[in-house]
């Protein structure tokens, strides 16, 4: 049973470090959520070396989602945006609150954007990274692109350490390409360094022919310019912000004690000054009586004592000090693989430094990319059943009553709309043991079953792919879904966590339904070893349906999604698929066809399927039987998810590749590959629409499918009328 959760949030350095320490020693019990809005989580100490060109943007950020499953936790894919001390929650943009027994916050900071007008809309700040990434690679590619002789202008504002080693940074990646100014308020670059410090790396910007300005403030940034108080204007293709970064302005409305400056005040064990239960560590906390400097150092030191209370706080038991150094050794690149180290007052350079620092950051990477260690099936293994815990299962492994009460009224409160309106006579308002409503006279009613296992450990995001899934066999149709029964099962959780996670999980399928314009009418909740969701969806046809036997010889076959789904997820299980295919493959299940149906009404339109459980080939088949046509499918025009190839590569399979491989006797290969087959016979979850279109209508229904946002839709093969020797499936030759 689940009795306890732990809440991260944020990605930061110090809870990467936590859950890496909970996926070697998980604790059975207790749930631990990580919350971050991205799910690639960049580790500063490589920044600068990434901006030089030295790492790959993979090789300087922590995959988050993977890290979260080798700790068996949960991963929300979110922002936080408050805390409830009261209710024991963390709000979430777009989304339910998440209920928390002990909370973490490691969030960061960004750069005071409001103290220089202008700088919020023309300058980009160092944080959040991913948004100064975005711009820098754009600005890359600028690069490519001047005529000779041409300069791009970049400055920088703000000359602390990184200030002054990304500007060198820029100089290595971008050579004479750039002019580079650095502009500092003070009189003196690196004022929290030593001497020593500040004359080398002076000399170094000198050396590389970097423009310092200081003593003179930035006081206005526009488009292409930016004006310090001294009245000096300097021009500029790309401002970006140094500056004494600041905590998130949410802070505020939380009750947490706060330093002058807007920090989390933490003790000396890292636990806020007035919130017991609630911990918080790096640049968004400071500790009080050890303040430091807003340093990764810091954040990363914070990792074990974090951990290590935490586990002492679910115990009850007395928490232990931080103790914080006042010296520490600090790593500066200064672009050409050279460094600077210094500790106090000491401080020297050279190439050496640089093979030092770049050893200390593989090592701390290697933490996150090596994780076969971790006892990840342990984690995610039932734990030893106790006395409390025993279900005696004569309930039929329901939800209690005051769970699920409080659940359906918070949901008719935030989604009115989808709870009830004048064409459901009896849903979930009326507590009715059944859903009553009657389909406008003379249109058929359409009905379709699924049940998923979680793909996703987020109730929310499962319940939204759950919701999509189901109700594409009506969309296929032509069809309009009304309204939706659904079946809930949560892992087995003390009371406060099976409410969250049925809350999470509601408004998640409710998000959906609303979007459709459909409802939820009624549904049933039980308790299992994992989470589950089963949907009946219920619909009606204004037209004529839409069979999947219709295709005609000669018609165009348009596949709407790119297919992979189970692969990624079968790779991201043996901890094989990065973050950027997961999340393609989370995106596209996301993505709802609804807003197809309209098309798929054309009379140029003969036939659709969707692809899920039996692969693209066998999906296909269906659409063949009959035995009158045959299908010449060009497998070079499929469209995949990104990664999904490479994944079929190293020879990963879903469970269900073997049954869906036997469609192979009705298949002309012509030479297909392993990794094709792999794909082909790949089962989709939340998959595409396999359309089948006369040929005259084909680029126009093409058109307009990426104009509704399915922007991998492609024509894949045609029909032809099968001979005595042809096969169902004809795929041509790859190359």
């Amino acid at each position: 049973m689940l009795k306890k959760r732990i809440v991260l949030v944020g990605g930061g350095h110090t809870h990467a470090l936590v859950l890496r320490m909970w996926a070697m020693a998980p604790r059975p019990g207790t749930e631990i959520v990580l919350v971050s809005p991205v799910d690639m989580a960049a580790y500063s100490g490589m920044l600068p070396g990434h901006i030089a060109g030295h790492y790959s943007e993979a090789e300087m950020h922590i995959d988050l989602r993977r890290l979260a499953h080798a700790a068996g936790a949960m991963f929300v894919e979110a922002a936080a945006d408050g805390l409830d001390l009261a209710r024991r929650t963390v709000s979430l943009k777009s989304r339910p609150p998440l209920t928390f027994d002990l909370a973490s916050i490691n969030v960061g900071g960004s750069p005071k954007l409001d103290l220089i007008p202008g700088a919020d809309k023309w300058a980009i700040p160092v944080k959040p990274v991913p948004r100064f990434l975005a711009h820098w690679h754009e600005l890359l590619k600028s690069a490519t692109r001047l005529p000779k002789h041409q300069q791009l202008r970049i400055i920088l504002v703000g000359g602390g350490a990184g200030g002054v080693e990304l500007a060198l940074s820029m100089r290595h990646r971008l050579g004479p390409a750039a002019d580079i100014t650095l502009v500092h308020s003070g009189n003196t670059l690196m004022s929290s360094h030593n001497k020593r410090v500040q004359k080398i790396l002076t000399g170094e910007l000198h050396r590389k022919a970097i423009k310092v300005i200081t003593g003179d403030a930035a006081t206005l940034v526009s488009q292409n310019s930016l004006t310090l108080s001294s009245g000096l204007e300097l021009p500029s293709d790309a401002i970006y912000l140094t500056t004494q970064a600041q905590a998130p302005q949410w802070f505020h409305a939380t009750g947490l004690k706060l330093t002058a400056q807007g920090y989390l005040a933490v003790d000396e064990r890292l636990q806020s000054m007035n919130a017991l239960g609630v911990f918080a560590a790096g640049d968004c906390a400071t500790v009080i009586g050890q303040e430091r400097p807003k340093s990764g150092v810091f954040a990363v030191r914070q990792g074990a004592p974090l951990f290590q209370n935490l586990m002492l706080a679910l115990e009850g038991k007395a928490l232990k000090k931080v103790h914080l150094q006042h010296e520490f050794l600090s790593l500066i690149g200064t672009g050409d693989h050279r460094a600077v180290a210094a500790r106090g007052k000491w401080a020297t350079s050279g190439a050496w430094i640089w093979r030092w620092k770049h050893a200390i950051d593989q090592r701390f990477m290697t933490k996150f990319s090596d994780l076969s260690a971790a006892p990840t099936m342990a984690a995610q293994q039932p734990a030893p059943v106790e006395p409390e815990q025993m279900r005696c299962f004569g309930c039929g492994s329901k939800v209690g009553a005051p769970v699920l009460t409080a659940a359906l009224e918070e949901l008719s409160t935030n989604f009115p709309d989808v709870v009830q309106n004048q064409s459901l006579e009896w849903g979930l308002n009326e507590r009715e043991d059944v859903s009553q409503w009657t389909p406008p006279p003379g249109l058929p009613v359409l009905q379709s079953i699924d049940y998923l296992p979680a793909l996703v450990t987020d109730p929310f995001i499962a319940g939204q792919i759950t919701c999509n899934h189901a109700v594409n066999d009506i969309l296929a149709k032509g069809g309009e879904v009304h309204n939706i029964l659904l079946l809930a099962v949560l892992p087995v959780s003390a009371p406060h966590l099976s409410a969250d996670h049925l809350r999470q999980l509601l408004a998640g399928v409710a998000t959906q339904l609303r979007s459709f314009g459909a409802m939820l009418a009624g549904g049933h909740t039980a308790e299992g070893e994992r989470l589950a969701i089963g949907i009946t969806a219920n619909g009606i046809q204004r037209g004529v349906s839409l069979s999947k036997t219709g295709g005609k010889p000669g018609d165009a076959l348009i596949l709407t999604k790119a297919i992979g789904t189970a692969l990624i997820f079968a790779g991201a299980q043996r901890g094989l698929a990065p973050a950027a295919s997961v999340a393609s493959a989370i995106s596209s299940m996301l993505q709802s066809q609804h807003g197809l149906v309209p098309l798929l009404r054309h009379s140029e339109v003969h036939a659709c399927t969707d692809v899920t459980g039996f692969g693209l080939l066998g999906h296909l088949l269906e659409m063949l039987r009959g035995e009158t046509l045959t299908a010449i499918l060009n497998s070079r025009s499929v469209p995949y998810l990104e990664g999904a190839r490479a994944l079929a590569d190293l020879g990963i399979r879903s469970s269900l590749f073997d049954s869906n491989y036997q469609v192979a006797s009705e298949v002309r290969s012509n030479g297909l590959s392993q990794s094709e087959w792999g794909l082909l016979c790949d089962p989709q979850t939340s998959g595409g629409f396999l359309i089948s279109v006369a040929p005259e209508a084909a680029d126009d229904l093409l058109a307009q499918l990426h104009q509704c946002g399915m922007d991998q839709a492609a024509v894949i093969g045609y029909l032809a009328e099968r001979g005595p020797i042809d096969a169902a499936i004809d795929i041509q030759p790859t190359n």
